[in-house]
């Protein structure tokens, strides 16, 4: 017996040190194993160490005989080795060295401890050294937990990863958090150290992380509560902020709460005497998507009050954000804040910003004149135009009417080598419509446009050949003008479409395949142009049309591609109340378009239902031959189906009336127009001169009076030769055969539209 004790004795210590290697192990090993994710193996480990793990590994039988592998000694070693570096890793790349000069605006102010060392890759003699951060044991206790936290809104994981809802925080963060938020309102830090007691900044610490993953309302007014002098950590606060902005991107905000937000943010932003926030530019980015314009410029305000520092990115989002609500002269600020702040001018996030202010530079006064006085302060800062600025600036010219600047742009874009693309040329050929008329300048714009792109393949330059070929013949040559019109397209564009429909005969049959489908916009175009013809011809067809008309409608209603799409817009039903408004005998077609508008088709697809313009042409088609009586009617149509008449509208309602010389109700549905905001233009100034307005009764001019309504006889009438005005007194005969025509059709029909 005294031998086994003895033998007990002697065994006893090293059961206790096994014991407690084997106890130190376990902590290691499920330490290492609630990481966030596991570790990679390093590539360049000693290996020393993979001899040691060798021996240590136990074998695969052994493992599998257990059931669940354990990690070996050299496992957690290397674990603990690769964690801890990890963490230093994290420090170094998140926080910027104190070394670098103070000129440099830098992102991230330092966290932990600047401690002085000897470089590493210097030789041993070598006694220069190096500024390092050994982060504290509160950063890396931060960036542990904050980083487990913030993975559910960590856009660069490229795995699924599902965190945890709350981290493993101090047990008693909740209560600290809850007297924070139940306290009156902090003077100063003193305060709250007072109500926290020792170590009252990491249980601050504890209390945001503990906030941030419960409720996100609650770390908000924290944040806001504990902005006291002297400020908090910067780093802690950016992130908190950057995690709360994060998730209320994904969360639906109420207006409230956005307004509460942006408040508390420009609030937390004002540090003065300490370091300003490091906000990241992707939390100022997510601001400009889910708050409304008031508040993006209120922020927008505080940060540049403050001193926050944003990377030349950001000020880039934050530039176009101006520029697209108005703000230009604050956008041209931001964006030479952005080219010293270093933004690289030949990078694309800089000319995409540059071709938006560019873009915005129309809708100032001399809008054009801004434009090239803006190409040239670019090209001051180091910003290379290429055909994309040069597009614009033809662009803003040729809305601006200075087609004569467009082609000098044109010829300079050439004479530097950079080549026109499909763009160029459009812009081109929409500047041929502003003056349609001149036939040299379109022939050689057209010329240009074939010699430098491919246009058979590109739909955006064939369609506007078409449009202006079809503007351009039908001024200067309306007999000839569908022939050419319908050549040009057959060489273009494939005409199947077209000749099964019955616009186009067969001997505009494409004899090769390799021409493409048309674009809906260009198929428009030739039915119109077809239908003008039509019209302008002597018979004045209005069966034919009908007949047209028909066809296309059932190869809509059978779904038949690509009619039914044409039937998703207005243009086409446009341009067929159009021809039907030319004659009297196509009012009741007219009114047959509207009822087919709307009634869905019997399939999924969709169609336009009636817009302001299809209820205007077809109130002008009434007004035009005299039915004034039905043209009111569509008047109450457009207003019970929540259409507002616009200036086109009332127009054709007072030509009608002026065509028939009825003075008294010209006047009054011309200040029925001025009641409903519409100032009286050229063709008002037109119609109103055609009647005798001194032969109105003074009763309508007195209820004008008495709405406050200032009508000027002189300025409403222009200058009328004698003949003209006797003409004006007495109302054409060719309204007054058509006023006595039989209207009994007509008014079924205006009845039967509404459906």
């Amino acid at each position: 017996m005294a031998s086994i004790a003895a033998a007990v004795l002697v065994y006893l210590p090293l059961s206790k040190e096994v014991f407690l290697g084997y106890a130190l192990r376990t902590r290691k090993a499920q330490w290492y194993e609630s990481a966030i994710a596991p570790l990679q193996e390093e590539p360049n480990h000693d290996h020393q160490e993979h001899v040691k793990e060798e021996k240590d590994e136990k074998p695969a039988s052994t493992a599998a005989t257990e059931g669940k592998r354990r990690l070996s000694r050299a496992d957690v070693q290397k674990a603990f080795f690769q964690r801890w570096s990890t963490s230093q890793a994290l420090v170094k790349s998140r926080w910027t060295v104190a070394k670098r000069p103070s000129t440099t605006r830098i992102k991230y102010v330092p966290l932990g401890r600047p401690v002085r060392r000897k470089a590493r890759d210097k030789p041993t003699d070598d006694k220069t050294e190096e500024l390092v951060f050994s982060a504290d044991g509160h950063s890396l206790y931060w960036n542990h937990h904050f980083a487990k936290l913030n993975a559910r809104h960590d856009t660069r994981l490229n795995h699924n990863f599902a965190p945890r809802t709350t981290p493993n925080l101090n047990f008693r963060s909740q209560k600290w958090a809850t007297q924070i938020l139940s306290a009156n309102e902090l003077k100063d830090q003193e305060e709250l150290a007072r109500l926290l007691g020792d170590q009252w900044r990491r249980k601050w610490m504890h209390a945001l992380l503990w906030t941030l993953a419960n409720s996100v309302d609650d770390a908000l007014r924290l944040l806001e509560k504990t902005h006291v002098s002297p400020y908090m950590p910067a780093a802690y606060v950016a992130d908190a902020l950057s995690y709360i902005v994060g998730h209320y991107h994904k969360n639906s905000l109420s207006d409230d709460t956005s307004k509460h937000l942006v408040q508390v943010v420009c609030a937390i932003m004002e540090r003065p005497g300490t370091s300003p926030l490091q906000i990241s530019g992707s939390t100022f980015r997510k601001f400009l998507q889910f708050c409304p314009q008031d508040q993006i410029l209120k922020l927008f305000e505080h940060i540049s009050i403050s001193g926050t520092l944003l990377h030349w990115n950001t000020r880039l989002h934050f530039t176009s954000y101006l520029a697209h609500h108005g703000r230009f002269d604050q956008a041209l600020d931001t964006l030479l804040d952005a080219v010293s702040d270093g933004a690289d001018v030949s990078s694309n996030q800089f000319e995409s910003c540059c071709a938006t202010i560019l873009r915005k530079a129309a809708s100032q006064p001399d809008g054009l004149r801004v434009s090239l006085r803006l190409v040239q302060n670019l090209s001051d800062i180091g910003v290379k135009l290429n055909v994309q600025l040069c597009n614009i600036v033809m662009l803003n010219a040729v809305e601006a009417g200075d087609l004569k600047t467009a082609f000098s742009i044109y010829h300079s874009l050439v004479d530097n080598d950079l080549k026109a693309d499909e763009y160029t040329h459009a812009i081109l050929l929409k500047g041929c419509k502003t003056a349609i008329e001149d036939s040299e300048t379109l022939n050689t714009t057209i010329r240009q446009a074939i010699a430098d792109v491919e246009v058979r393949n590109l739909y955006v330059v064939a369609t506007e050949i078409i449009h202006c070929l079809y503007l351009h013949h039908f001024q200067i040559d309306p007999e000839n003008a569908f022939s050419i019109v319908s050549e040009a397209y057959s060489q273009l564009f494939d005409t199947s479409d077209l000749i099964n429909l019955g616009i186009l005969p067969q001997k505009y049959a494409n004899k090769s395949s390799n021409r493409k489908k048309p674009t809906l916009p260009a198929m428009g175009i030739m039915i119109g142009a077809y239908l003008r013809h039509t019209v302008q011809s002597q018979s004045r067809n209005m069966g034919h049309i009908h007949d047209l008309y028909r066809r296309w409608r059932k190869l809509a209603e059978q779904n038949v591609s690509p009619y039914v799409f044409l039937a998703q817009k207005d243009h086409v039903s446009n341009a067929f109340l159009l021809a039907f408004a030319q004659a009297p005998s196509g009012l009741v077609h007219a009114a047959e378009v509207i009822r087919d508008m709307q009634t869905p088709f019997s399939h999924a697809r969709s169609q336009s239902k009636p817009t302001v313009r299809s209820w205007s042409i077809f109130l002008h088609a009434f007004a035009k031959h005299g039915k004034m009586e039905l043209a009111e009617q569509v008047l109450t149509y457009m207003r019970e189906r929540k259409q507002t008449p616009n200036e086109v509208t009332w127009n054709s309602l007072l030509g009608g009336y002026a065509r028939l010389g009825k003075a008294n109700e010209a006047v009054d549905t011309f200040i029925r127009m001025r009641d409903a905001k519409f100032e009286a233009d050229e063709v008002t100034k037109r119609h109103l001169g055609k009647v005798n307005l001194g032969a109105v009764d003074r009763s309508i001019w007195g209820n004008a009076a008495g709405q406050s309504q200032e009508v000027r006889v002189g300025e409403l009438q222009e200058e009328k030769s004698p003949e003209k005005q006797e003409e004006a007194a007495q109302p054409e005969s060719e309204n007054n055969k058509t006023g006595s025509d039989s209207t009994n059709g007509l008014v079924e029909g205006v009845h039967a539209m509404s459906v």
